[in-house]
């Protein structure tokens, strides 16, 4: 399974857009394990980032990451870490739409999100649980032979 045939320099922006989501992502993570709001936010007086928001999404990034490597074995594990993506927002639609609270935006670093949620609660917005949807839908089209054109599209 190869990527599509593709110049070599797609391969190289695809692998350096995921890096750059995965730093950003991963960086977040450290602002909340170090306590540092900038790292957490990316500025003063911004919403921070929901902790299981970076966690998908450094999920998402490995997957996408890991379609750049062709192999069979490799694009597999990559259309399950999308179909991962795609249920985690899935589940926070479910959240939203029946008031039903799966504490998945406090299931990392409870406390310091408690904190920070004192006046305002820090969870994953719904267009970025939509997105996270449609992401992984899209990861796991991508990882298939057939709906590679329709991975491409989403």
């Amino acid at each position: 399974m190869s990527l599509g045939g593709g110049s070599p320099r797609l391969l190289v922006a695809s692998r350096a857009a995921s890096g750059t989501a995965a730093v950003l992502a991963a960086l977040a993570l450290v602002g909340w394990a170090m306590d540092l709001p900038l790292l957490r936010s990316g500025a003063d007086g911004r919403v921070s980032m929901n902790p299981a928001t970076a966690l998908v999404l450094l999920v998402a990034t490995a997957a996408a990451f890991m379609r750049t490597i062709a192999t069979r074995r490799v694009a597999f594990v990559a259309a399950l870490a999308g179909a991962g993506v795609a249920l985690f927002g899935l589940l926070k639609l479910v959240s939203y739409m029946t008031g039903l609270n799966l504490g998945f935006d406090r299931a990392l670093f409870r406390d310091e999100v408690d904190v920070v949620v004192a006046s305002f609660p820090n969870r994953m917005a719904p267009s970025t649980a939509v997105a996270f949807v449609v992401l992984g839908v899209a990861l796991v089209l991508f990882c298939t032979a057939r709906g590679a054109g329709a991975g491409q599209v989403l």
